[in-house]
């Protein structure tokens, strides 16, 4: 992976747990070939733990281009 850039991002937090929502594009190098990029989706859930935000799980998805 030679870089990220995030498309959109939504937070919902309840209580003391945290889900981030959005998609990011992911670009990523082999040598001797070209760049690529992957469109995905991705989901986040996070803990607050004695006032620090712990991530507990990611979950990501390819997503087809438009």
């Amino acid at each position: 992976m030679v870089g990220q850039t995030i498309n959109e991002r939504s937070v919902l937090i309840e209580g003391e747990v945290a889900l981030v929502f959005g998609t990011a594009e992911i670009r990523f190098a082999n040598s001797g070939k070209p760049e690529s990029t992957a469109t995905l989706r991705y989901t986040a859930t996070s803990v607050d733990r004695q006032g620090q935000w712990r991530m507990l799980a990611l979950q990501m998805q390819h997503r087809a281009p438009p």
